[in-house]
């Protein structure tokens, strides 16, 4: 998902988001270029992730999410902000848009009890039954995303991306935590959401095409023969 959000901004240059929290939030590409050219020769950067790679990738570098993790990070939205202050609302609006990506992915991928301390990020806290501020968090960040796929939006996602994010949004984080115990019947005291996703059956997939020479589009028996 990180990088299709990254591909789709590449490719379109700009999104038009509804309000989030009575805050304005947009996303323009020559923004973030602008930052990474401000900055260049400068022995002090704020946005210092970015580089010419992460802005002008092409389309197979982009299934690196590297690229991805640099073009969303926390120091690229504190740059936004900071030189906000400077060139004016549009850097501001931007540096929203990132900061609910970096928040999201942060939420839905803890897989640590300890992450929030170490990294001084609330957002990494584990769900508790004291503590539901996660649960809370995405059941507006879907209302958001639900918001920005209805008014049909002139510069959007991509039609597959809202189909994916919106069932990755609703029942993987809700889900877990209200059917695990359940399930379990145990009462669990807290749950990782990083834990519950599908990296172990695609490191699975991982080994099969490898095992079928690094073929990526494999037939039904080269799987059963793997």
């Amino acid at each position: 998902m990180l990088k299709v959000l990254y591909s789709n901004l590449l490719n379109q240059k700009e999104f038009e988001c509804p309000a989030y929290e009575n805050e304005i939030v947009s996303a323009r590409f020559n923004i973030i270029q602008e930052l990474f050219e401000l900055e260049i020769g400068h022995p002090f950067k704020y946005a210092h992730r970015l580089n010419h790679k992460v802005l002008h990738s092409n389309a197979i570098e982009r299934v690196n999410v590297e690229l991805a993790c640099r073009f969303y990070s926390e120091s690229t939205k504190s740059a936004l902000v900071h030189f906000s202050e400077e060139f004016g609302k549009d850097w501001l609006s931007t540096s929203r848009f990132i900061r609910l990506v970096c928040q999201f992915f942060n939420t839905v991928n803890n897989k640590s009890l300890f992450k929030a301390v170490q990294k001084r990020d609330a957002s990494r806290k584990p769900v508790t039954k004291e503590n539901r501020s996660q649960l809370n968090f995405l059941a507006a960040f879907l209302s958001w995303v639900q918001q920005w796929q209805a008014k049909q939006w002139k510069k959007v996602l991509c039609r597959e991306t809202f189909c994916a994010l919106l069932p990755y949004v609703c029942y993987k984080p809700f889900g877990a935590y209200e059917n695990l115990p359940t399930i379990c019947s145990i009462d669990l005291p807290h749950v990782l959401l990083g834990k519950i996703n599908s990296d172990l059956i695609d490191r699975e997939f991982v080994v099969l095409r490898q095992l079928a020479g690094a073929n990526f589009y494999l037939s039904m028996r080269q799987f059963i023969e793997g």
